[in-house]
């Protein structure tokens, strides 16, 4: 059951930094939002890391799969990689930390006696905080 968050969205979208595992979580109120959030979080990525995206791992997913999105990863020189659908081993870090997201968000939102439609403010505290505890990777 999709729930709507206070700001009116209703689905999320996270891209990992494979080398340093900082997530980046991002609200979308449709599906097709998706290119255009790729491409403010290339941005921020660039900014903050003076580095250059260089592969992007994907599902199948629709939203993935766009003419535009495809050209634009031409232009850039972004190699797309898409993984095997409905085998998650493939893309296990991806589904480990939406797991952990969702785990987390609704331990939060079940522990504070929160309501669900501030799913989104409770996972963008997750992220917050899984983005600064130290890691293995690091």
């Amino acid at each position: 059951m999709l729930v709507q968050s206070i700001s009116g969205h209703l689905y999320y979208i996270t891209f990992i930094d494979n080398l340093s595992r900082k997530t980046w979580i991002c609200y979308l109120k449709h599906k097709d939002e998706a290119f255009e959030t790729f491409k403010e979080v290339k941005a921020l990525h660039q900014n903050q890391t003076r580095k250059k995206i260089k592969i992007f791992r994907s599902d199948n997913g629709g939203e993935y799969m766009s003419n535009e999105f495809i050209d634009f990863c031409k232009k850039d020189s972004i190699k797309k990689e898409k993984v095997v659908p409905y085998a998650p081993k493939e893309n296990d870090l991806v589904e480990r930390k939406n797991g952990s997201i969702a785990k987390s968000t609704l331990e939060i939102l079940h522990d504070q006696k929160f309501p669900k439609f501030v799913w989104a403010e409770a996972s963008h505290v997750v992220i917050y905080v899984q983005n600064r505890v130290p890691h293995q990777a690091l």
